[in-house]
């Protein structure tokens, strides 16, 4: 293990279990500002803030997690969109199995480098991207397809 993967490890582990435990107001964020609003949340004038904060804390714990982890960027990416069909858009029910899909698809891409017959060195984060391309390529024209409104 390198040095200070366990530091980012735990991290992420603390911000895992935090926002499991915050399930419920992340439903009623997602639902959106005029709900919020409607429920009593100031929202207009913290969103700005809230939103650079929360950018700002988005791009140090992704650059924390890529310089740990290489670049095996898409399986967060990918894992909730896949199962978010099975389990529902709430994310309180999204967290545990985009959490093990993510583990298996890395398992998988793993396991597929391993047993493939190759020449060179295949990197791990060649193959998820070679899954996630195509994953997320499809959901962007899913949904241009239904804003445009057109049955999918």
């Amino acid at each position: 293990m390198r040095q200070g993967a366990g530091t980012v490890s735990g991290a992420s582990v603390a911000g895992g279990a935090r926002r499991a435990r915050n399930a419920t107001r992340k439903a009623a964020s997602s639902s959106g500002l005029e709900l919020l609003e409607r429920a009593g949340y100031v929202i207009r004038g913290v969103l700005y803030t809230t939103m650079g904060a929360l950018a700002l804390g988005v791009a140090l714990g992704v650059g924390a997690a890529v310089a740990v982890a290489g670049a095996v960027g898409f399986v967060g990416l990918v894992a909730p969109h896949l199962v978010r069909r099975a389990v529902g858009s709430d994310p309180a029910r999204v967290l545990l199995p985009a959490t093990l899909a993510g583990a298996a698809l890395v398992l998988g891409a793993d396991i597929a480098i391993r047993l493939g017959p190759s020449a060179v060195e295949i990197k791990l984060g060649v193959v998820t991207a070679l899954i996630g391309v195509p994953v997320f390529l499809a959901i962007i024209f899913r949904e241009r397809r239904l804003l445009e409104g057109a049955p999918s």
